[in-house]
Parts: structure tokens; sequence; C-alpha cells
């Protein structure tokens, strides 16, 4: 029996499950490879079996014209060449990347979930994606790019069209600094929203999870708004904020009466709100309890032992 039937992240193994599951599963899978077949074929582990030698021929080919040009030189001192050596670099430059391309689809493929939405996905977003990943080769990278590609096929309109031109730019380090930025998230009202504060509000109390400057950088790239003169939620007498499944009971006092709760300096933007979904964070204990600590000193009521509900779920 052919051992890429049963592997879900080869297209034969995509085929076979999208016969043998069941109908949701059969639609995830099915549409999956409706969105990227017009970029990587059916016949994903021949041709990057094929795309692997032909770059290694093309380097052969590459070194091969350098010897002879060396023999040109010494012989006549004129440059005589038919082969194009430009069109070998050109074909390796495809080649590689074709083989990022498939990478990212592997790695999506082996993360879609037992159902989709029957939208089909927008073809301008998905060659706009390929075009923009093609030249990712880092591990780490290609894998948000896979988180992108899966989530979009699972969604369609899940990620915009200027959040694909803002990853693409986007370095390592700054997504790891996007992810510890993102330890800073709270369920406050109807969404999820970070709570930073600058220095001037802060004080010793609060952890610094991000520097002020670093908080520059993210908004000069566009995942996050400064506002500098600080932001607040309500005023209401009770509010409820959850960090990472720890819930907070929030209640005004006689000092606090008529004012808002401070939610510190930043918002995302629409890039951010919607690549804080892939951050993949952990939650910061001392941050979490000097946001309790800072909120109790300027007079608010805070109940943070409340039991998280087996039930319940933020995730929509």
């Amino acid at each position: 029996m052919n051992s890429e039937a049963n592997d879900p992240t080869t297209f034969t193994g995509l085929a076979a499950l999208a016969l043998g599951a069941s109908p949701s599963v059969r639609r995830s899978t099915s549409k999956f490879i409706d969105t990227i077949r017009d970029f990587v074929g059916l016949g994903f582990e021949p041709n990057r079996i094929r795309a692997m030698a032909a770059a290694e021929a093309d380097a052969k080919i590459i070194a091969a014209e350098a010897d002879v040009l060396v023999q040109k030189i010494k012989q006549d001192g004129r440059l005589n060449l038919q082969i194009s050596r430009a069109d070998a670099r050109a074909r390796m430059d495809q080649e590689r990347q074709q083989l990022n391309i498939e990478s990212i689809v592997q790695a999506a493929a082996g993360q879609l979930p037992d159902d989709a939405s029957e939208s089909p996905v927008n073809s301008d977003w998905t060659a706009q994606f390929f075009e923009h990943c093609k030249n990712i080769s880092d591990k780490d990278m290609q894998a948000l790019w896979s988180q992108i590609l899966s989530g979009e096929v699972v969604a369609p309109g899940a990620f915009s069209l200027r959040t694909l031109s803002l990853v693409r730019l986007l370095s390592k380090e700054e997504a790891n600094l996007f992810t510890r930025f993102c330890s800073t998230v709270w369920f406050m009202g109807d969404k999820f929203d970070p709570l930073v504060y600058s220095p001037s509000e802060k004080g010793e109390e609060v952890n610094e999870i991000v520097t002020f400057e670093e908080l520059l950088h993210l908004d000069s790239i566009g995942l996050i708004k400064i506002h500098a003169t600080g932001l607040s939620f309500g005023p209401n007498e009770e509010d409820v904020w959850i960090y990472f499944k720890k819930i907070h009971r929030i209640t005004s006092t006689a000092k606090t009466v008529n004012k808002g709760l401070p939610v510190g300096v930043a918002v995302f933007t629409e890039a951010g709100r919607q690549l804080a979904a892939l951050a993949g964070v952990v939650p910061n204990e001392e941050y979490r309890k000097s946001v309790v600590k800072r909120l109790r000193a300027l007079g608010w009521k805070v109940d943070d032992h409340i039991p998280w509900p087996d039930d319940a779920d933020l995730s929509s």
C-alpha cells in the first residue's frame, strides 16, 4: 500500500482523506485542494523531488559554465558563451520559490480542522498569498504563513490583503516581539485588546513585558496604534475582564465613581488583531498581578478568584 495515501500532509493523502472522510472533513480538504491546486498541483511529492533535482542540475550547470569561462579567458581573453548563466540562476530561483510554497502548503494541510466555511477563497487573495510567501525560507516564518493559509480556507476574509502585505515584510525578530506583546491581551467588554501603560502611567509596580521603544516599533510597522493620552473603558459600575481563563470582576467604588477603567495606550490595528490569533502566546502571571495591583491602587475593587466555567468559550 502506498504510504502517501495515509499521510494527510501529501496531496495523495489529502485526496484519499477527501474521498473517505466524513462530509465535513471532505468539505475542508476538498476546499483546500481547490484553493491551492493552480499554484502547487496535485503531484506534490513528485514535484518536490523534481524541483530539488532541477535545482541541483542548475547549480552544476553554473559551475560548469564558470569552468568554461575560465578556460575561454585563458585561451583568447574573450567572452563567447552560448549557455546563459542568468537563465540557470533564474531557474534556480523559481525552483527555490516553489519549494518554499510547497513547504508552506504541506504545513497548512496538516492544520486543517474537521470543517470549513462553504464560501470559496478569493482567487486574488490566493494569488497575492503565494506571491508574498514564495521567498520565505525560514521555517518559523513559513509556519506563520501556513497558519494564515489554513485559517483563510476555513474562514475566507479572516486575513486581509493588507495583512498579507504586512507579513511579507515582517522579520522573525518582529514576529517574536509581537508574540511577546500579545501576552498583554485581555478579553474586555466583547473583544480581545492589549493592556499596556505608558512609562508615565504605570509606575514601578507594573511588569514591563515590552519597552516603550518596542511599542513605538510595533506601531511603526502597523501592528498596533498608540494613543499617547491613554484610553479608558466605561464608566460602568461593574466590568468583567478575562486574562487567559482568569476572571476578574472589577467594581467601582466611591473613589472611582463616574471614572472609566484605564486600559493603557495601545490598541490593535486590523492586521494586528488578525495576527494576534496566531501568536501562540502564554500568560505572564507577574504581569497579570501587576495590573490587578495597579487597579486596586487607583481605587477599583478587583475580585480575581472567580472559577472558570467548564463550558466557557471565548474563541468566537
